[in-house]
């Protein structure tokens, strides 16, 4: 079983992954290793992924993947709350 920390970059990595995939933002690989740097990492691998969605796609694949990325966010707090 793989440890906490890691799960959650694999989790991580797949649902932002998949949603920069359709996208067409191959940045999966950064997703999954920031997500190991505590409190800030994932948020800057992001905001990466939002400026790349932004410069080489336009602001609707940048709202998109900012959407995506603040759900993800948003329900690993909630969840780090309940438990």
């Amino acid at each position: 079983m793989l440890p906490t920390a890691a799960l959650i970059a694999v989790i991580h990595s797949v649902v932002i992954g998949f949603t920069l995939w359709i996208l067409g933002v191959p940045l999966a690989a950064v997703v999954f290793l920031a997500a190991f740097i505590p409190l800030i990492g994932i948020l800057f691998a992001d905001a990466l992924a939002i400026g790349v969605a932004l410069a080489t796609k336009g602001w609707v694949a940048a709202l998109m993947s900012a959407v995506v990325t603040s759900t993800v966010l948003r329900s690993r707090r909630r969840r780090k709350d309940c438990g």
